[in-house]
């Protein structure tokens, strides 16, 4: 299995630097990760593979799950659950960006002009 792959540095160092959209690239497939994570090679061919059968979908690497509390409290605000939840409750409805595969449409649409300003910077 053999893929072309291009490494894309961006100057402005952001949190959405990662959505940036690439030009002149030839695939619908963006992988996007953060400097400080690492992916084995069989993981990153299942990702790719997950993307390839869903790739209206986001795959990734970093699950988490946003649910009610588990005990009953009064301001009924939802809970951010990281991955020992994830893992023990098998559920999750969330993906971070950390490590992820997305269809590059996705890059545009973020940084378009539908969001604010405040988001694009």
């Amino acid at each position: 299995n053999r893929a072309s792959v291009s490494i894309v540095r961006l100057e402005k160092d952001s949190l959405n630097s990662r959505f940036t959209p690439v030009n002149d690239v030839d695939r619908d497939v963006v992988f996007t990760v953060d400097d400080d994570v690492r992916v084995d090679c069989p993981s990153l061919l299942k990702g790719f593979h997950a993307w390839t059968a869903s790739p209206e979908s986001l795959v990734g690497y970093y699950p988490r799950l946003v649910g009610p509390p588990r005990v009953k409290r009064e301001d009924n605000n939802l809970v951010y659950y990281s991955w020992p939840t994830v893992l023990s409750r098998q559920q999750m409805n969330l993906i971070l960006t950390k490590a992820s595969f997305m269809h590059e449409k996705y890059l545009r649409l973020y940084l378009s002009s539908v969001h604010p300003q405040e988001i694009r910077d």
